[in-house]
């Protein structure tokens, strides 16, 4: 008798070839969310439903359907709120600003470095 384990989904990003996504297209992929652990759930899950009971729900933008820069919220350190409204992750490191522009133009260049993101309109 076998049995099946559940599998948890994960996002594939497959290296893609063409011609880069310009920033302007990029940042115009940008959609407002209230919940990111609903609209990017494999960037975002609690691991417990007494976290996700006394945390609110990570807020920001969604670039491509998938590429997050995240709001801070009133919730976070008092030192992180401190330096900027806007958050973003990538690899090992972190940045916290409040120009949103600097930390788009960054998750930009990542995606375009890593061939995740292409346009059939032109390059950069």
């Amino acid at each position: 008798m076998s049995s099946t384990q559940p599998t948890t989904p994960t996002i594939r990003i497959e290296p893609v070839s063409g011609t880069p996504m310009t920033l302007e297209r990029f940042v115009s992929t940008k959609r407002w969310s209230d919940n990111l652990s609903a609209d990017a759930p494999d960037y975002y899950t609690y691991t417990d439903d007494e976290t996700a009971d006394r945390v609110p729900h990570p807020r920001g933008w969604i670039y491509c359907g998938y590429l997050v820069i995240e709001a801070v919220l009133p919730h976070w350190p008092e030192a992180s709120r401190k330096r900027g409204r806007w958050y973003l992750i990538l690899g090992n490191e972190d940045w916290i600003t409040d120009d949103l522009s600097k930390l788009e133009a960054l998750l930009h260049d990542y995606a375009v470095s890593e061939g995740v993101v292409i346009s059939a309109e032109g390059g950069r």
